[in-house]
Order: C-alpha cells, then sequence, then structure tokens
C-alpha cells in the first residue's frame, strides 16, 4: 500500500481517546489566528533501531507548543505528516508497534505529534473546540506543519495533515482534482 492510500485508510478509521490533564478556563478564539512563523527549535535527535525522535518546540497565537517528531531512519528527504487531535485535552502520541505513528514511520513518513494546546507540555488555554471554536486549533496545526516543513530531512513540498474526530473541523479538506 502506497503512503497517500495508507494516509487515506488511516484518516478514514482512527479514532484517539482523551487523556485528562487540561489546563481550564476560558480561550479568546481569534477569527484572524494564524501562525505562519512558528519559530521552531529542535532538540537533538535519539536514534532508535526503528527511527529517530526529535522534540520540538513552535510558538503559534503567543503560546509554545511541545511535541514529537518520529524520523524514519535512512538518508534522505521524508514526507510528512502532522496528526491533529479530536476534542478533548489529548497529549501527543507515542511511537507503538501498533499506532498510527509507527505506520506511517514504517511507510517512510515523518510525524509530528504535539501535545493540545493547554494539555502536557503546550502553553495556552485547553480544547476551545470542544465550544465550537476552532481558529486557534487551525492555527496551531498549520504552525506544526510549518515547524515540520523546516525540519532538515524533510520534504517540505509533502507535508499534510491526519486526524481523528475533532480534526475534521480543524484540518481543511483536500481537494479532489
Amino acid at each position: 500500500m502506497g503512503p497517500r492510500r495508507l494516509l487515506s485508510v488511516l484518516a478514514s478509521i482512527l479514532a484517539v481517546v482523551p487523556i485528562a490533564g487540561c489546563a481550564t478556563g476560558s480561550a479568546s478564539d481569534p477569527a484572524n489566528a494564524r501562525c505562519d512563523d512558528p519559530r521552531p527549535s529542535f532538540g537533538g535527535p535519539v536514534v532508535l533501531p526503528t527511527h529517530t525522535q526529535v522534540a520540538v518546540h513552535f510558538t503559534c497565537e503567543g503560546a509554545v507548543q511541545a511535541g514529537t517528531i518520529y524520523v524514519p531512519n535512512g538518508l534522505g528527504l521524508h514526507a510528512g505528516a502532522v496528526w491533529v487531535h479530536g476534542d478533548g485535552p489529548m497529549r501527543r502520541i507515542g511511537y507503538g508497534d501498533d499506532n498510527v505513528v509507527a505506520g506511517l514511520v514504517r511507510a517512510g513518513i515523518a510525524v509530528l505529534s504535539y501535545d493540545k494546546r493547554g494539555v502536557g507540555e503546550s502553553q495556552g488555554v485547553c480544547c476551545p473546540g470542544d465550544s465550537g471554536h476552532f481558529n486557534l486549533l487551525a492555527a496551531d496545526a498549520i504552525g506544526a506543519v510549518n515547524a515540520l516543513r523546516s525540519m532538515p530531512g524533510i520534504e517540505p513540498r509533502h507535508v499534510g495533515l491526519l486526524g481523528a474526530s475533532q480534526a475534521g473541523w480543524v484540518v481543511p479538506p483536500t481537494p479532489r482534482p
């Protein structure tokens, strides 16, 4: 199965269970929320037998978001996918033998998964999407794409978004040819 088909299948069947631990409160959700220049910083690579992990931090709308990039081992440029969470307080997805991250990495695709705004190591107020406000979440997702595109070893023209559940409200649909 090719990487494009794999992404399509995964997007249609995946679900993620929320993890407790969300900062609560009221967040503004500006209509003009953007994250074109997230100024990412990358930690040192941790090379494992199956992949390489790199910590990443990027700033969107005044809040630092924290995540991990999982990169296939090997030379050359890799396509990339950013995982966008569903509703509720969600932490980044780790690398596991039977999860979406491992499946994509085995298919040669790098994955950036980050703690949702206000959860785990990410700053901000969690879960504006749970109240129907998606602008900050969309800005964070685009910031993650821009961060991944700027990482050495990633083919910037081949980075996209993948998610489940509420991510359908955040991730723009892909136009059909």
